[in-house]
């Protein structure tokens, strides 16, 4: 069952993944002791003080992940997924996903704006540990309008509220409301990014990102 989500006209859908059908609590503590051993980021030029796996899965010095009964979900999720997708399409339609790496964060942790153009359909956040302190992807409304609206229409967008998402369009950019084991899937044009947090938790906020192509 997925909940849609029109946020600028692109389409965010979400769903909860059953932690008690893959080893959670395995990939979490490996995350976590790779965690304490240090900064790890390819990114440097994107991100600030968030650990990250990307680029970066045959370093010796972090344990590896074995993502299997993780994937089993994940098949079963995606192939929901594209079945669930308003397609002009004739023949069978195939998913095929790679887990593009683990990130954990937190106080001062951020990830600027970005899209996961040119090779992939969709991609995914799944939120392995949140915590009630802790945000979700923010996503860039990058129509020329939402640059202006406040300064044109100053009395409408003091009175519109901003936390429902159906008046994401005027305001720069969103952050969808999520919760531990909860993934989203969007559209890969999306500009998406994490908010920096001020307010150190006791929890890492720990995320898994995936892309989607369909074959």
């Amino acid at each position: 069952m997925f909940e849609t989500n029109l946020l600028f006209g692109i389409p965010i859908y979400k769903t909860k993944i059953d932690p008690s059908l893959y080893d959670k609590e395995k990939i979490v503590s490996i995350i976590k002791k790779n965690y304490s051993l240090g900064p790890r980021n390819k990114l440097d030029q994107r991100n600030t003080n968030v650990h990250m796996s990307f680029a970066d899965e045959s370093n010796s010095k972090f344990e590896s992940i074995d993502y299997t009964k993780l994937k089993k979900v994940y098949d079963n999720v995606f192939n929901d997924f594209v079945k669930n997708l308003k397609l002009n399409y004739e023949g069978t339609i195939n998913c095929v996903y790679d887990i593009l790496n683990y990130t954990a964060s937190n106080k001062d942790g951020y990830m600027n704006f970005h899209n996961h153009l040119p090779d992939d359909d969709f991609s995914c956040v799944h939120y392995l540990q949140l915590d009630k302190h802790q945000l979700g992807t923010k996503f860039k409304n990058t129509h020329n309008f939402s640059n202006y609206f406040k300064f044109i229409r100053p009395n409408m967008y003091k009175s519109m509220n901003n936390a429902d998402k159906i008046n994401s369009y005027a305001y720069g950019d969103y952050t969808l409301t999520v919760e531990e084991d909860d993934m989203i899937i969007f559209p890969s044009i999306a500009e998406h990014g994490i908010n920096k947090l001020d307010k150190l938790s006791d929890k890492l906020r720990i995320t898994i990102a995936t892309n989607l192509r369909l074959i």
